[in-house]
């Protein structure tokens, strides 16, 4: 049955995406962690026939501007290009001791959907990993599920993009 419906679903043209579609212009990923053991991993994808110019702009939580070590640089504005239809991930280095937390401004005027992951690895201590989509800002109601069991806790990062847009 699950197979019929995902044979029906993948034929009958709908669109399903594990990411928010972003359709030029800013955008947040509302929660921005480095270091403790922390890292983020954010993953932009390109949805256009073209490539891709972007702007990531580090803030603290705060709103001032803020520098993070990453995999394309460390600095507290990150820019590049994805090839058609491509992928750029950039991560930050998680190797400071201290944590430092904030969030993302993206910038792009091409079609995009992304993700961010937020990894913990520490020796000796479970994994902790969670996921969330670029916020476009389309919606004006937000469900956000939650699990407290066996002692898991539910973090929400809120952010004002009205006041950074560039």
């Amino acid at each position: 049955m699950k197979l019929a419906f995902w044979l029906a679903l993948l034929t009958s043209g709908m669109h399903v995406s594990a990411t928010e579609t972003i359709y030029g212009g800013p955008t947040v990923v509302p929660h921005l962690v480095d270091g403790d053991g922390w890292k983020t991993i954010v993953t932009l994808v390109n949805l256009d026939d073209t490539t891709a110019a972007f702007t990531l702009r580090f803030y603290a939580d705060d709103g001032t501007a803020a520098v993070f070590p990453t995999t394309a640089g460390t600095a507290a504005t990150i820019t590049g290009t994805i090839a058609p239809r491509g992928a750029r991930t950039i991560e930050t280095t998680g190797t400071a001791l201290a944590l430092k937390q904030g969030w993302i401004l993206v910038d792009t005027p091409s079609t995009v959907g992304g993700t961010a992951i937020f990894r913990r690895v520490l020796a000796g201590q479970p994994s902790f990993e969670a996921s969330e989509a670029l916020d476009a800002g389309l919606w004006s109601r937000v469900a956000m599920p939650f699990d407290h069991l066996n002692g898991a806790a539910t973090g929400f990062a809120i952010v004002n993009q009205t006041l950074f847009t560039s």
